[in-house]
């Protein structure tokens, strides 16, 4: 298998500012997937599959959620000062949660980056939420890459599943549709 290294720089102005946090990652995708189709001929295309799934779900007792001090009339754009980071999560699997304003739906796709399988918010709970939590063991073999955590496999340590119980959610494994990407060709990169 190879692997390329990828450094762009997107023109002044490319993603406009007052975009949300989520219109910018969008933004930010669909640059990236015409990089790729220019220098390495890729052409996919999407479909739906029905795979194995978390569905982030209210637990028996109901949510057990901070509601965020922010609206969001009061997020502050990337890279501007004052106003509260929204739909950003810092931390990971070691580290732990820190949100300070952020959906259901914004948990779900943070924690989907270390679970085995997609995870998909069917809680229909609206608003910014502040969440912290402790890190958790991996639900998925790091096949002898820890990434510099100390011991991610602490017995000690909780599971994603126990974290989100805490949270009064609860990840329950089903099946699911869900859109992936079929790649239909790829070539080695032209030159720069």
């Amino acid at each position: 298998m190879e692997k390329y290294g990828i450094e762009a720089t997107a023109e002044k102005g490319s993603i406009p500012s007052g975009l949300s946090p989520k219109e910018q990652d969008a933004k930010m995708r669909l640059m990236l997937q015409a990089l790729l189709a220019d220098r390495f001929k890729l052409t996919m295309r999407r479909q739906a599959k029905e795979v194995p799934v978390y569905r982030v779900v209210v637990n028996k007792g109901g949510p057990k959620l901070q509601k965020s001090r922010a609206e969001e009339k009061d997020c502050a754009e990337p890279g501007q000062d004052g106003g509260v980071p929204c739909h950003r999560f810092m931390g990971g699997q070691g580290r732990g949660l820190n949100g300070q304003a952020v959906t259901i739906a914004d948990l779900a796709e943070f924690v989907e980056n270390w679970s085995d399988r997609p995870v998909l918010d069917k809680t229909g709970i609206p608003g910014l939420f502040d969440i912290k939590s402790a890190g958790w063991s991996p639900l998925i073999s790091s096949g002898g890459h820890g990434g510099g955590e100390e011991n991610p496999a602490d017995p000690s340590r909780p599971t994603l599943f126990t974290i989100f119980e805490q949270l009064g959610l609860k990840l329950e494994p089903q099946k699911a549709p869900v859109d992936i990407y079929v790649i239909e060709h790829v070539e080695r990169p032209s030159e720069n």
